[in-house]
């Protein structure tokens, strides 16, 4: 049976390079997404490359294949570029059409190296149709004790400027910007504030997770943005080398993730679970 669709947008972005490494988050997008739309972004700096004739051969067999529009976005234009093409932080924006964005639609915005194990149930549904202006759906980096000022040291900050932040930014929670939700019209007003606070910010760090930082600090600080703490079966994830995944979930005897409090699959897996029993 077909699935009913929504009026919700799920958009992911890859560089060229990495369009094979999410060939199975593609695969999951297809079989389980029921959103409205589902989007790849890819993403290269026109004046500088020509993509490949091996990844233009893969973007043609992903639009052959159905499910999901591609969209190019020139990073030659991104004004604070990531280290890695990241535009989390909300630049792929640009690529939707007015009338895509007439509706003011929910998004759904991914990091590619994941899985999507179900569909949006309707408590998810109901929440991302219906958000007001500002909120914004995030999973905990790891747990709620995770802060900025814990999360700033560890990507490169000295104590000597931690020591500097007041206590609210330092007890601030260090949410993971890799699976976001929210309308289309706060991801603007996300771009732009973030484009606001990097160049303060940005010289302070040395991994490109300084991005992730920064959206964090963008959202807790402009009295705009309102961050809600999704539950665990929302978005878990094991991006450090040897990590379990996220307390609150477990890995069933099929690989699946599953929140422990309702057995229900996670939504988002990022894709390094997998690796962990």
């Amino acid at each position: 049976m077909e699935k009913k669709k929504n009026s919700i947008f799920l958009m992911t972005a890859v560089t060229p390079n990495y369009i094979r490494r999410s060939k199975a988050y593609l695969h999951s997008i297809r079989t389980n997404s029921n959103c409205a739309k589902n989007f790849l972004i890819v993403c290269w700096d026109r004046g500088k490359n020509k993509i490949k004739l091996k990844h233009l051969i893969r973007i043609m067999c992903i639009k052959a294949r159905g499910g999901i529009t591609v969209k190019f976005l020139n990073h030659d234009k991104v004004m604070h570029k990531s280290k890695i093409f990241c535009v989390q932080h909300g630049e792929f924006i640009g690529v939707l059409s007015p009338s895509e964005l007439a509706a003011d639609p929910a998004i759904i915005f991914t990091d590619s190296d994941m899985r999507l194990q179900r569909s949006l149930n309707e408590t998810e549904e109901t929440l991302f149709r219906n958000l007001n202006p500002g909120e914004i759906c995030l999973g905990m980096n790891v747990t709620k004790e995770e802060t900025l000022g814990w999360a700033a040291l560890k990507i490169g900050a000295n104590e000597e400027l931690i020591a500097t932040f007041s206590e609210e930014i330092q007890n601030k929670i260090s949410f993971n910007t890799g699976v976001y939700v929210s309308k289309a019209r706060t991801i603007r007003r996300l771009l732009k504030t973030y484009n606001q606070d990097y160049s303060s910010w940005i010289k302070n760090f040395t991994h490109y997770a300084a991005q992730q930082w920064i959206i964090n600090y963008s959202i807790q600080t402009d009295s705009f943005f309102k961050p809600l703490a999704m539950p665990d079966s929302f978005h878990s994830h094991c991006c450090r080398p040897m990590q379990n995944p996220n307390p609150g979930t477990y890995i069933d005897e099929k690989k699946v993730l599953r929140e422990i409090k309702t057995n229900e699959p996670v939504l988002f897996n990022h894709k390094c679970c997998e690796l962990h029993e």
